[in-house]
């Protein structure tokens, strides 16, 4: 094996060794699962030219070969079952036994994390696993497959109609025509019927008492065919919609006391605590944390953010989509590509920001990378025009080069939505048709708060009949969203 080993490294001219920034263009997020349990990395799998390059300990031992590392030669040697595979960091050859396998994609070193990363598929199919990849969720599964398959049978089941639904969240009364929705019942069964929306979203005025708002979501929740996504702003601070609603649900104080304290532990007690209590009351979806950085003291976010240091923000943003998630409920990182450094606000019309991509990418980007890292289920992109960046004064929200910054910048892989429709900055400017096609044609999966559902809903499905979207994105975006609802356990594999 050692002449192996030799040939190897006289063949590479330098070792390679590639740092986060190296391979930023092409770093969405990936997860993998091995027969169907995910796997945890301690540095991220990254895909680099279009292959997917993954940890090299926790490859091997989730496959269930032993690992050895060879520091002279940089050679990673996993043995299972009588077969080795060895691979040379910067080599475009792996040994399978003796061997030699050609690799579109060589094994590199993350600086990072000072870690070891090997091609995902060429090291699988040489321990005889097949791979399977889903590129709208980037996630790679490795012998059996049955969630994926799960997934993909749930969207071809689905109607266009239903697909396009399943990507809006509005609010209960958009459906039902009711002034204020306080309960659900024959109306909202009637609603969810006609309007299969993926979500809906409520607020102070729906929000009576504990007792109430839990049965008005159980019941909700039970007229609908695909369960749905219950969403809140319970950010703490000023924003707290059950918080502020003396119901006794716990009121979490301003994120910049918390940021203030500089201990990411502090964030992630109120991840916990509003993610335990939101899902007791049925809400699976919490549009926060807030990511944006403070840049200048008159930004409209106020006390809403961690602060102004971005390490510090980005530090508090992983820790509590860590805890809120893993008490149950989806966080969203809000509101890319950061709104700290305006001081109007998109909810009365248009805000511009002279920031360059490389202030962003230095700044307000950190915390969005943070939240990708800690996996948030979902992004939402701001309504600020950026024109430094884009080049025109389009809201990011409806940019594709701001959509694209999202995932490949920042390596973003879950699930995008807009800010809310209804707001100044987009409903005083655009037409509902305008704006929901454009933020489709983006790159966005979900449409929050449409001004008119009804026009919302007719103009995506015109601009895929006329070809301006294609089907495979919309059931792309429709995969990615389901794959949230799956991994909070509203869907399951044998749904």
């Amino acid at each position: 094996m050692k002449k192996f080993f030799a040939a190897i490294i006289s063949a590479c001219i330098a070792l390679t060794v590639f740092s986060g920034a190296a391979y930023a263009a092409d770093n969405n997020i990936v997860t993998v699962y091995v027969n169907d349990g995910e796997l945890s990395f301690d540095a991220d799998p990254v895909i680099l030219g279009g292959r997917v390059l993954v940890p090299m300990r926790a490859i091997f031992e989730a496959l269930g070969a032993e690992v050895s590392w060879d520091s002279g030669t940089r050679t990673a040697i996993g043995a299972k079952d009588g077969t080795t595979v060895s691979l040379t960091i910067g080599s475009s050859t792996m040994y399978v036994g003796s061997k030699s396998v050609p690799l579109d994609a060589a094994p590199m070193i993350d600086a990072q994390h000072s870690r070891t990363l090997i091609p995902l598929r060429a090291v699988s199919e040489a321990f005889g696993y097949d791979v399977e990849w889903d590129d709208p969720t980037k996630s790679a599964y490795i012998g059996a497959h049955a969630r994926l398959d799960s997934l993909k049978n749930r969207v071809a089941g689905m109607t266009l109609d239903e697909k396009i639904y399943q990507m809006m969240i509005v609010t209960p009364e958009s459906i039902t025509g009711v002034d204020t929705v306080v309960s659900a019942g024959e109306t909202t069964q009637n609603a969810l019927a006609a309007y299969p929306v993926g979500g809906l979203i409520y607020f102070a005025q729906n929000i009576e008492s504990a007792d109430q708002f839990k049965q008005m979501i159980s019941n909700t929740q039970s007229y609908s065919k695909t369960p749905l996504l219950i969403g809140i702003d319970e950010e703490g601070g000023t924003v707290a919609r059950l918080g502020k609603a003396g119901i006794g649900f716990p009121e979490m104080p301003p994120m910049r006391d918390i940021g203030s304290t500089g201990d990411p532990q502090k964030a992630a007690e109120v991840g916990t605590t509003l993610g335990s209590n939101l899902k007791e009351y049925g809400v699976n979806l919490d549009f926060a944390p807030v990511a944006d950085v403070n840049v200048i003291s008159s930004s409209a976010l106020g006390s809403r953010s961690f602060g102004s240091d971005a390490n510090i923000v980005a530090s508090m943003v992983s820790s509590e989509i860590a805890a809120m998630q893993a008490a149950g409920v989806s966080a969203c990182i809000k509101h890319f590509p950061g709104m700290g450094s305006a001081s109007g606000d998109t909810h009365d019309g248009f805000v511009m920001t002279n920031r360059t991509l490389e202030d962003f990418s230095g700044t307000e980007f950190l915390p969005f990378r943070a939240g990708a890292e800690a996996d948030a289920d979902f992004a939402m992109v701001g309504h600020i025009s950026a024109p430094k960046v884009t080049g025109s004064d389009l809201p990011a929200s409806l940019s594709s080069m701001m959509i694209g910054l999202l995932r490949n910048d920042v390596g973003f892989s879950g699930v995008i939505m807009t800010d809310a429709l209804n707001m100044g900055a987009i409903s005083k400017i655009y037409t509902t048709t305008d704006a929901c096609v454009s933020a489709v044609q983006a790159g966005v999966d979900i449409l929050l708060m449409p001004s008119d559902i009804n026009e919302a809903h007719y103009a995506i499905g015109t601009a895929v009949a006329d070809g301006r979207i294609p089907v495979e994105q919309i059931d792309g975006c429709v995969m990615r969203i389901l794959d949230a609802k799956m991994s909070r356990g509203l869907i399951t594999v044998d749904d």
